[in-house]
């Protein structure tokens, strides 16, 4: 066993020389790890390194290109550090995790006067990106990312965009998740044709895609909790199979927007044949006529809504899971609509 796994080095000069003296399978097994202990070390303090680009050199190229060629990285919650640390030394990378902690509060929440906002621009550089994520910051400008034109999935839940008309550039990418930012115009996803995934929830969504969109090959699509609408621009994603449009427009933003009546119609969903699963509660929908066509359905929720004849439903065989509590729905239709679906659970007033 190597002699420096029997010790724990306690300042950062002491890890900086505990890691040198490695045995270089040891070194590999770390660096595939990324632990705490090398997470530190990489953070070393800009100060040091600066008048020692021996040491600089050694510890960015060395560590990353020559020992390991390594594709993954996480940050630890010090990522203010990332605008002072050489990362752009990092030729290979293409994977990161950025992991902060931020007030266990939402981002809207956050006054802009009070905390700071975080800068990605040295990100960049990395342009063998594949994965990038940097959920619960306090990010608001995604410009750096253009030149990431790699990336695969990228997740930024709960920062604080607003604009994300830089990833348009990005046609690689093939999962998105931006819930809980303040997102208000998705229009330039629209040319993204890889796209599988995207998850909008929690966000402040007025419009959705362009009429002519790319977003054909999206097979799960999440949009609860925004200011949608009108739903038109999903007719043509036939190759959805869960869509969630839940509460749109959202009280918790909007509790003084009077006029907005939310989704009325859903006549547009009804091409998405390859749909398992929809949720749509809390709206204003009372003809759910379309809804027979889908056949494949799985999981429907309709909960809080104004529907009275619930006799399309019948034809859903396939159904295991129905909500329907909260509309004008008799005992009897209620009762009539189990005989039909036995094989159904059924979540309903009555």
């Amino acid at each position: 066993m190597n002699k420096n796994l029997q010790t724990t080095p306690r300042t950062k000069k002491a890890k900086l020389a505990w890691w040198n003296d490695l045995d270089k399978k040891w070194k590999e097994l770390f660096i595939d790890c990324l632990t705490r202990e090398l997470e530190d070390f990489l953070f070393y303090d800009y100060d040091e390194l600066k008048g020692n680009e021996r040491i600089l050199t050694k510890r960015w190229n060395g560590f990353f290109k020559k020992e390991n060629n390594s594709k993954k990285l996480r940050f630890s919650d010090k990522f203010y550090d990332i605008r002072v640390n050489p990362i752009n030394y990092i030729n290979y990378l293409a994977k990161i995790n950025v992991i902060t902690e931020i007030p266990e509060y939402y981002p809207y929440d956050i006054p802009d006067s009070k905390l700071k906002e975080k800068d990605i621009s040295p990100l960049s550089f990395l342009i063998h990106l594949k994965d990038l994520n940097f959920r619960e910051n306090r990010v608001r400008d995604l410009s750096p990312l253009k030149k990431l034109k790699k990336l695969k999935e990228l997740d930024f839940y709960r920062n604080w965009v607003k604009d994300v008309s830089p990833l348009a550039n990005l046609k690689q990418l093939t999962y998105i998740d931006c819930s809980c930012n303040h997102i208000n115009d998705l229009s330039p996803l629209s040319v993204l044709s890889k796209l599988e995934y995207l998850n909008c929830n929690y966000n402040r969504t007025e419009k959705l895609f362009d009429k002519n969109h790319c977003l054909v090959n999206l097979k799960e699509l999440y949009l609860c909790k925004n200011n949608i609408t009108d739903i038109s621009s999903l007719s043509t994603m036939k190759k959805l199979i869960k869509l969630n449009l839940d509460n749109n427009p959202e009280n918790y933003f909007y509790p003084k927007k009077r006029g907005i009546k939310g989704i009325t119609s859903i006549k547009s969903l009804q091409e998405l044949k390859n749909l398992t699963f929809l949720s749509l509660r809390g709206h204003l929908i009372y003809d759910i006529s379309p809804l027979d066509k889908l056949t494949k359905l799985e999981y429907l929720i309709l909960s809080k809504n104004k529907i009275h004849d619930i006799s399309y439903l019948a034809k859903l065989k396939n159904l295991t899971n129905l909500d329907i509590s909260g509309n004008l729905i008799s005992k009897n239709d209620i009762k009539w609509l189990k005989k039909r679906l036995p094989k159904c659970k059924i979540i309903s007033d009555h």
